[in-house]
């Protein structure tokens, strides 16, 4: 079993990488310490980092079958233009 020595670490660890993770390296490097844990990875890993279990789930999908994103339009995007969640300027309340 696992101790909340081995979360703090995780937790270290990704504060030292945040500046430089988008959210598909943030993913990805999520699920590969959730694969070397192993039992109960994705879950100990969720708590200290915050990425979900789901986008862990995700990001060891990508791991496995080396999944590579394209960039979008020659430009170094992860979402394509106007994805994502929408501003709420100029939205009736």
């Amino acid at each position: 079993m696992q101790g909340k020595n081995d979360e703090s670490m995780i937790r270290q660890k990704f504060q030292a990488l945040e500046w430089v993770l988008d959210e598909r390296l943030r993913r990805l490097v999520a699920a590969a310490e959730a694969e070397a844990i192993g039992y109960g990875g994705p879950s100990m890993v969720s708590r200290a980092t915050g990425v979900s279990r789901r986008g862990i789930r995700i990001g060891t999908e990508e791991l496995k079958e080396k999944l590579v994103v394209p960039t979008v339009g020659g430009k170094k995007r992860i979402r394509r233009e106007g994805g994502g969640r929408k501003k709420m300027i100029g939205v009736p309340r």
